[in-house]
């Protein structure tokens, strides 16, 4: 993998925005290296961005680029927990 990190900060993500803001995060999915997504501005975010993670990790396996998920809000860290992802996206 490569030494470059890429840092991604999504903007709040709701359902009314989340496929754009899906298909954003997919653009920094690149082959053979290393994302990482800052979450801080999805404090108000509902379980779409749960989903939006859930496809991102999906996409960077098949690319095999490595994702980490930092700062994550409480309320989406309990959104995560309660659907039992925290495996997920523990880096």
């Amino acid at each position: 993998m490569s030494s470059a990190i890429v840092r991604y900060r999504p903007p709040a993500m709701r359902f009314e925005n989340a496929e754009i803001c899906f298909s954003e995060g997919r653009k920094h999915i690149n082959p053979n290296s290393t994302l990482e997504i800052n979450a801080s501005n999805l404090e108000d975010s509902s379980t779409a961005a749960v989903c939006a993670f859930i496809e991102w990790k999906r996409e960077a396996q098949k690319k095999n680029c490595r994702l980490i998920f930092c700062n994550i809000p409480p309320r989406l860290r309990d959104l995560i927990k309660l659907y039992q992802l925290s495996d997920l996206f523990s880096s």
